[in-house]
Parts: C-alpha cells; structure tokens; sequence
C-alpha cells in the first residue's frame, strides 16, 4: 500500500476489547491505550479509532463496523486494519427507539452512530426498567422478559447468530481487501456444535486464530492467571491484555 495513506486501526468489540477497568475507571484514554487493541495500534504505528462499547452485544459490533465503513472509508486515502473482539453471544438487541444515551457511560469511544441508541440491549443478568413517563417503555421489564426467555432456551441459536456474523464480516473485509484480525473475547460459538460444524470451514483461521473455541477466549483463557481487576464486572488488567497483545502479533502480524 501506498505510504501516503493515514494508517488506521479499527477497534470494536465490548468492554473487554476496549479495556475498561485496566485502570480502576470503566473507560478511560489510558484504558483504551493498554488495551491489546490499543497496544497492537501502537506497535503497528497506526491511529487507532475506538468503537468498543460495554455491554453490547454482537450484532452492535458487526453494525458498528460496518456503518463506520460507510461512514468513514476512503480507500485511496487510507490503510485500514480492523481488530475485531467478539463478545458473548448469548446477548443480544432489538430496534427500539428507546433512546439510550450509550457514550454517556462510554464516554472515550472515537466515532460513534447515533442511530446506535435506538436498539434496546439485551443481557440475561440485566433489566432496563421500566419509563412509566414513556407510555410505550412502561412495560418494558415484561417485554424483556419475553426475550431472556428465547436467549436463554435457545442459546445454540445464538450462537448461529453469531457464527453467521463473523463470517459476513469476514467476507466484507475480504471484498475490501481491508487487514483484519478477529478474535473472541468471552463465549461467542464452539465449532464442535453440531450445527455450526458443517460450516466450520469457511472461516479464515489465519486471521480468526482460535475461532469458536472458548477455552481460548481472552477472559476465559486468562481469568485465572490474572483475576478480574474489581469484584463487580469480569474485567481483566493490564497484564491479561499484554499477553494476548502478544499472542496476537505472534499469530497475524508480521
């Protein structure tokens, strides 16, 4: 590529890609920066351009990345490379013109879409209440229910949900021919399922190293050499991202 060109690097996933609480704070510049995102930003002399955002789920992350594309990209001015953090499959979204205020509690995300807070974010441990002041938000805690229901009966399909997003970004990337690295964070799919196997094939495993293995997730791999850096979320610290920093440059970056 064309050494005029501004070095990017592309950094989504959820907080565990973004580094929160690296330094006692959820998200902070210096959280970002030591995150192996970051790190892998710094080593390979590219700006990086944050997008990770806490409790989002993967249908957020693959949307995100690719609005930033039609957004953003200019390929005659640009180098792109994309580190891509899979968070927890079982989460999820629905569009709702909720009115989340997400940067509020993400305050160091670089670019942001509006139109990302209309999407109620769904997890399993957690219930937006109710807005009595909204008459269409006043039974939300029910209408959530009805969804942790399905995520929680059905947890094989989320994981097809997932598996299925990796692969369409993976083939975006490739029609761009824009760098990317892809890698899971917590729990995304296991290519052992029975019905993910028989596509297991069509991932790029030189640029998803471990794909749908969880043992070899970031937190799963790493929450017992490095313990969560606070007793309230399953965040890891600076030693736990270097370490993967490093396994990730020994894997795709040469």
């Amino acid at each position: 590529m064309s050494s005029h060109k501004e070095k990017i690097m592309l950094i989504a996933g959820c907080s565990h890609t973004g580094g929160y609480e690296i330094d006692g704070t959820m998200d902070s510049e210096h959280n970002r920066a030591h995150s192996f995102g970051g790190l892998l930003a710094k080593h390979t002399n590219r700006k990086p351009i944050h997008l990770a955002a806490g409790g989002i789920s993967n249908s957020y992350i693959l949307r995100t990345v690719l609005l930033w594309f039609a957004n953003n990209y200019d390929p005659e001015t640009q180098d792109v490379f994309c580190v891509v953090g899979w968070t927890d499959s079982s989460r999820w979204e629905v569009p709702l013109a909720y009115g989340q205020d997400i940067v509020s509690n993400n305050p160091h995300i670089d670019w942001f879409p509006r139109s990302n807070n209309d999407y109620l974010h769904l997890q399993l441990s957690w219930i937006h209440p109710n807005r009595p002041d909204f008459p269409e938000f006043a039974h939300l805690e029910a209408m959530q229910e009805k969804y942790h229901n399905i995520m929680g009966e059905f947890p094989e399909q989320m994981e097809i949900l997932s598996f299925n997003y990796a692969l369409q970004l993976q083939s975006f990337f490739k029609s761009l021919n824009v760098d990317y690295v892809m890698v899971d964070t917590l729990h995304n799919f296991d290519t052992h399922s029975m019905w993910i196997s028989p596509l297991a094939s069509l991932i790029d495993y030189d640029r998803y190293p471990n794909a749908g293995t969880p043992s070899e997730s970031f937190y799963f791999k790493y929450r017992e050499k490095y313990p969560n850096v606070s007793r309230d979320y399953e965040h890891l610290g600076a030693e736990a991202h270097q370490e993967f920093f490093t396994e990730i440059c020994n894997h795709v970056i040469t």
